[in-house]
């Protein structure tokens, strides 16, 4: 940067040269610190300004933290890589998926699961309108948050209907997990390739037999 700045003064020295009294140096100096100084608002600017859609997120994260104090052991589906930062929680931890997995029309998902749609990434990343989430009848309209009058900045709050849920503290549903569970211990072919994946996800092999049984069970009439 002071490299650049040095070269632009050289040359603007050499077409416009300074009064002799004038002290060269300090003008030298002086130009260079007002060049830093605008090249860092500028960027700094440009780098850390929040976005409409961001702020409509921060307006939704905080209504989470607010009314679902136990949100962190909830599971959320979302698309944004922004909400998980303001939430604190892991977009790669076993409480979190991308919005995409209801495009699984027959999907259930954990009780209590919520759902974070955002007018950016939900369309563009995993091709979730929100009209086809206020149709499906497995979810719930909570709170819809927006900043300025933009349609393009909103971010909409849903709860998954507890008919459409898997209740993993049931006795009943554990019953059906640790049977399932037992089914897929004793199928080789499907631990050879439930090692392989706890090796590509870098997760211990029972955390990666578990999820796979939810998989199941999530999947099943």
């Amino acid at each position: 940067m002071h490299c650049y700045g040095a070269y632009t003064i050289e040359f603007i020295h050499s077409k416009y040269p300074i009064p002799k009294f004038i002290n060269l140096n300090f003008a030298l100096l002086a130009l260079v610190i007002i060049l830093d100084g605008f090249i860092f608002y500028t960027v700094t600017h440009k780098t850390f300004y929040k976005k409409p859609i961001q702020i409509s997120m921060d307006l939704t994260t905080d209504y989470i933290r607010r009314e679902y104090p136990n949100y962190a052991k909830s599971y959320i589906l979302m698309s944004s890589a922004y909400a998980p930062f303001n939430l604190n929680i892991d977009p790669y931890g076993p409480y979190f998926e991308n919005l995409r997995a209801i495009h699984e029309e027959k999907r259930k998902f954990p009780k209590g699961s919520l759902l974070i749609w955002d007018s950016h990434y939900s369309i563009y990343e995993s091709n979730v309108s929100l009209e086809k989430i206020k149709n499906d009848p497995r979810f719930r309209e909570i709170r819809s948050f927006s900043f300025g009058e933009n349609p393009f900045n909103q971010s909409v709050i849903f709860e998954t209907k507890e008919e459409y849920t898997v209740d993993y503290s049931d006795s009943l549903v554990m019953v059906k997990f640790n049977k399932v569970e037992q089914d897929v211990l004793k199928n080789a072919e499907y631990m050879d390739k439930i090692y392989k994946q706890s090796i590509y996800h870098n997760i211990s092999l029972d955390s990666c037999i578990r999820l796979n049984v939810r998989y199941i069970l999530e999947r099943s009439e």
